[in-house]
């Protein structure tokens, strides 16, 4: 690799082909000189591109080239989009057989890439992440058979990884909490239920299967405003409220019964008066479900739609916003409170969507994050009725 106009050649020793233009190598003379270094995921191109006048990558290989394909870029799983304490986007993007994170803030001129983990086993089903209070970094990474723990801090050079849980079988998705008394929580969906694991740092894991329910479909674990928690776990055909931390003990209660035994999603927001709202998507539509704690609920037919893959809620300043991926786009559905009408929008048309993340960037934008095909598309906008841009992140 050189730039333009300079006489100076830097080389480095490719250990791997990680496709889409990038190498994990090992180089000399980059950080000082005799100073031998390893980079992961190395960009050479984008490296040579950023000198002014323009620069050149060329490769050589040793001995026989083989006629094997070019590596590709493999179906992105799903992402998970989180904001660091400093103001920076962080996107983890789960493939799989690695989990990579994608960051970005005032600082850099580009988004960045880092490996997290990678599976061996090609076997990855699903992510979550989190940022402890203290800056620690924590993601998850679910197998069919248990569940990898990578951490690190800010700066550091390589997480360190290990499988903290083993044994289940069937994994389909994971969610980690935090307890205000220090407990970390991690719930993790089977094709037997959900399992809740507990336990304080530098403490042994402690676990039990919450509920059992035969190959659920998706859940959702949140912490109630009365103290309580609750996991809301959806099977084809009705979502369940699994209620616990109050003298009632836990507790069961169905809140939506579909005929049609089609759920394929669900999520739950808690507006600031206490009111629930349950969201259940089914593959041609999604149902609200509200209510008060200890009072009845009562369910709305809120959207239509084809090839629904996943819905995600929040509340902004008063604002109801519903969330909705099929095969062929992200589309948002809002409304104020005490409205009875919600206003369709929609976010991109994109082909393969296989869900999604979205999140509220520093600069005040409204972003979704989408798994469509072998990329992820970033769109944003600002406002409820701001113009969307989308392109891929890269």
């Amino acid at each position: 690799m050189f730039y333009a106009g300079k006489t100076a050649l830097h080389t480095a020793i490719i250990l791997t082909n990680k496709g889409a233009g990038k190498f994990d190598v090992i180089d000399a003379n980059f950080v000082k000189p005799s100073q031998v270094w390893r980079h992961d995921n190395w960009d050479p191109a984008s490296w040579a591109a950023s000198n002014p006048g323009g620069g050149d990558v060329r490769i050589w290989r040793m001995g026989t080239v083989s006629n094997a394909p070019t590596p590709t870029a493999s179906p992105v799983l799903q992402v998970n989009k989180r904001v660091q304490s400093d103001g920076t986007n962080q996107v983890y993007v789960a493939r799989a057989s690695t989990v990579d994170q994608y960051w970005w803030n005032t600082n850099t001129t580009k988004v960045q890439f880092t490996n997290i983990i990678t599976i061996a086993q090609n076997n990855i089903v699903a992510i979550d992440s989190t940022i402890m209070p203290d800056g620690q970094h924590l993601l998850y990474t679910a197998v069919p058979d248990g569940i990898w723990e990578s951490y690190w801090y800010p700066g550091q050079k390589k997480p360190t990884s290990s499988k903290i849980i083993s044994g289940l079988t069937g994994v389909k998705k994971v969610q980690k909490t935090l307890q205000s008394n220090g407990y970390q929580q991690l719930y993790v969906m089977t094709g037997a239920g959900v399992y809740e694991y507990f336990w304080k740092p530098n403490t042994t894991i402690k676990g039990e299967l919450l509920y059992g329910l035969n190959n659920p479909v998706d859940m959702v674990k949140i912490f109630e405003p009365n103290g309580s928690q609750s996991v809301y776990v959806a099977d084809q055909a009705y979502v369940y409220r699994v209620n616990w931390g109050t003298s009632a003990g836990k507790t069961i209660t169905p809140m939506i019964n579909i005929a049609q035994r089609n759920i394929v999603s669900v999520d739950v927001v808690v507006a600031s008066d206490g009111r629930h709202s349950l969201y259940t998507a089914t593959d041609t539509g999604v149902w609200e479900t509200n209510w008060y704690i200890g009072q009845p609920h009562s369910s709305r037919w809120i959207a239509g739609g084809t090839g629904i893959k996943q819905v995600q809620a929040r509340i902004i300043s008063g604002t109801y916003q519903v969330y909705v991926a099929t095969n062929g786009g992200i589309y948002r559905y809002w409304w104020n409170v005490g409205s009875t009408s919600v206003n369709p929008v929609v976010i991109a048309n994109l082909p393969a969507v296989r869900g999604f993340d979205e999140g509220i960037n520093p600069d005040g934008a409204r972003a979704v994050y989408t798994a469509s095909g072998n990329t992820v598309q970033e769109s944003y906008w600002f406002g409820n009725t701001g113009g969307v841009t989308t392109h891929e992140l890269k």
